[in-house]
């Protein structure tokens, strides 16, 4: 694990999740496995992959895997692998689900910061929608606070009132 931070040349890293069918049509795994960011030095880095496999047990990620939490799941055992990234302190991040017919639209969520105030509800973000023939429909949110690293620590900040209507 040494020779890979290394090789990554970061002041920190991101442990995360990557699984097949973690996202299908039936239902999203944002959120299901516990990621860690803003992570720095192997010992902390070890702490966080044991945390990750440890979350592969949690009622929540049992209760998704079960099907019970999807509507019409497949309920196939995952191929999971853990990842560790380098750290990007984002100033605007999101998520974005493709479509999963042509009628459908790119969904993509956004706002200030890094990008766990988005999946864990903590921030309205604001909403883009993108369809095939490139019209876009938007609604921009009220983004009060913001995540950010300082260090090895994700700390919530308010985003001042002259950019919290500011699209992302």
């Amino acid at each position: 694990m040494t020779q890979g931070l290394d090789r990554l040349d970061a002041s920190a890293v991101a442990v995360r999740s990557s699984a097949t069918g973690e996202d299908t049509a039936q239902g999203s795994a944002a959120g299901q496995y516990e990621s860690t960011l803003a992570v720095q030095g192997l010992p902390a880095v070890a702490d966080a992959v044991c945390t990750f496999w440890a979350s592969l047990l949690s009622p929540r990620a049992t209760f998704y895997r079960s099907g019970a939490g999807r509507s019409g799941a497949d309920t196939e055992e995952l191929a999971m692998a853990v990842i560790v990234q380098r750290h990007v302190d984002a100033q605007v991040s999101g998520v974005m689900f493709t479509p999963w017919s042509p009628d459908d639209a790119t969904a993509i969520d956004s706002a200030w910061g890094l990008g766990p105030g988005v999946v864990a509800g903590t921030v309205t973000p604001d909403t883009y929608r993108v369809r095939a023939d490139g019209s876009v429909t938007s609604a921009v949110a009220d983004k009060r606070t913001r995540l950010d690293r300082v260090g090895a620590h994700l700390c919530s900040r308010e985003v001042s009132d002259d950019r919290r209507r500011r699209p992302t």
